[in-house]
């Protein structure tokens, strides 16, 4: 069969081109004592799913469309036969999922051939932008999903699989979940080329690229796949969210007690639950990562200097964007922050050495952190997208989202992916797995349904220093003494 027209190819945005041609990975398990005929419901399920949403079953190429020389990456609509590639692979598993998979794990290793693909897409040929693997256990379903990170985020992936299950249920339209399937495909044409319409904002003085949390891409080295698979398995961690609340209102009692945090931070003068977890998780890693030292050590591990996030821009443009637009609507953010003047400003360099911290000091690293994250959020608007798409359209310097030197974190809390209900046969997801494929890299897994509202905290990190880490005193103070809910 043919290619589809030329005309019908989509340029891609500059924010999809922030992130590097990867996968976005993950595991959706649940419990099923009929596996044979969840395989029939899931089959159905996706076969609706590519009807309603059939671009899912398209291609991203990383060259131009053909004609237009200056286009860059874009996606190729699917033609009728791939809709039949969505499910790569039906693997029979004899085992217990929860025996792979076991409960309340300290560590969230996963099985690679779960998945349907490897974690770098092909940047020489069309990569298709989904790909599902349906592994069968003897008492339960784990999908291993693979969704093209050129195309959609964490937000967009969450959609995904809420759009999977509404088709799963058979309703008409999945309003339910707050989705219209009849209006899903057309909604991605009209969302990306809002952001496509972006101009850059007059400014007297050249933007400096670091400060929007960008670096010069560092080409073929970052298409390497031969360190994939030797990382640790990720350290999960359970925080109460009782007790990042009862700090967050400490914290904002301190700052509103502090005239000097006042004339350092100005008008931003509180802090958010997240701004609270981004600034723990900040200083506790580097606290374990220099505590995991040797005595010995004549060379101590750096101190990662600031921090690095991605911050959902959906609601933050105008037009805003709809909640379920797929693609990728999240822009760095690089909050200005250093961990020397940190050190000076609180006037005690042991902050990172000491096994206990007197809350004082504690209190004040946390909220300069915070209040540095919470200024750097509150800047993220229109604008600010402006100028990253700017920044983005200088041919002779490409840009990527900075990974290096700094402690990154990104966020799939808000993806939505437990409230996926996938009909009786199935139910609600009972775990989602994600596949953190960077050493160093903390991600804040998906929110599961009330009650439980904790917050899941995954890391690959190093034996020593996540050992480290579960053992500070700072951090061991908001982990979670329960069990997920429901399990």
């Amino acid at each position: 069969m043919e290619s589809p027209a030329v005309s019908c190819h989509q340029r891609l945005t500059a924010l999809d081109t922030l992130v590097p041609p990867a996968y976005i990975r993950f595991l959706v398990l649940f419990n099923a004592p009929d596996v044979t005929s969840a395989l029939a419901h899931l089959e159905a399920g996706i076969q609706r799913l590519v009807s309603e949403c059939p671009f899912l079953a398209g291609y991203v190429f990383t060259g131009p469309i053909p004609g237009d020389p200056n286009s860059g990456c874009h996606i190729i609509p699917p033609r009728e036969s791939d809709a039949d590639l969505i499910i790569t692979t039906v693997k029979r598993v004899s085992e217990s999922y929860r025996k792979v998979y076991p409960e309340h794990q300290a560590h969230a290793g996963l099985d690679v051939t779960h998945f349907p693909l490897k974690p770098i897409a092909d940047i020489v040929n069309p990569s298709p932008i989904f790909r599902l693997q349906i592994n069968l256990f003897n008492d339960g379903v784990g999908l291993g999903f693979a969704l093209h990170h050129n195309v959609m985020d964490a937000i967009g992936a969450g959609t995904v699989v809420k759009a999977l299950g509404s088709c799963c249920c058979r309703t008409d339209s999945g309003t339910e979940l707050g989705l219209d399937l009849n209006t899903l495909t057309p909604l991605q044409y009209s969302a990306r080329a809002s952001l496509n319409k972006l101009t850059p904002v007059a400014r007297d003085s050249e933007l400096d690229r670091s400060r929007y949390g960008l670096q010069p891409h560092p080409g073929s080295i970052m298409f390497d796949q031969s360190g994939f698979g030797l990382l640790p398995p990720a350290s999960r961690f359970r925080l109460s969210a009782t007790k990042i609340q009862d700090l967050k209102t400490h914290l904002n009692n301190v700052i509103a007690r502090s005239e000097s945090l006042q004339k350092q931070f100005g008008p931003t003068s509180w802090i958010s639950n997240n701004d609270t977890l981004v600034a723990l998780i900040w200083l506790c890693y580097n606290r374990a990562k220099r505590r995991s030292e040797p005595p010995s050590s004549t060379q101590p591990f750096a101190i990662n200097p600031g921090i690095c996030m991605p911050a959902n821009i959906r609601p933050r443009v105008h037009p805003p964007l709809p909640s379920t637009f797929l693609g990728n609507a999240a822009v760095p953010v690089k909050p200005a922050m250093d961990a020397q003047p940190l050190l000076s400003a609180i006037g005690n360099g042991s902050l990172l050495t000491d096994e206990v911290v007197p809350e004082r000091i504690r209190d004040d690293a946390l909220c300069q952190v915070a209040l540095a994250v919470r200024q750097a959020v509150s800047r993220v608007n229109n604008d600010y997208a402006r100028d990253i798409t700017s920044l983005m359209q200088n041919p002779q310097v490409p840009l990527i989202y900075e990974y290096n030197h700094d402690t990154n974190i990104s966020s799939w809390r808000d993806s939505a992916m437990y409230e996926a209900y996938f009909g009786e046969e199935l139910g609600f997801p009972l775990d989602v797995c994600l596949d953190v494929p960077a050493m160093g890299y903390f991600t804040l897994a998906p929110k599961r349904r009330a009650p439980d509202d904790s917050w899941e905290v995954l890391a690959v990190l190093s034996p020593a220093i996540a050992g480290c880490l579960r053992d500070d005193d700072i951090w061991s103070s908001v982990l979670s003494d329960s069990p997920p809910a429901g399990e």
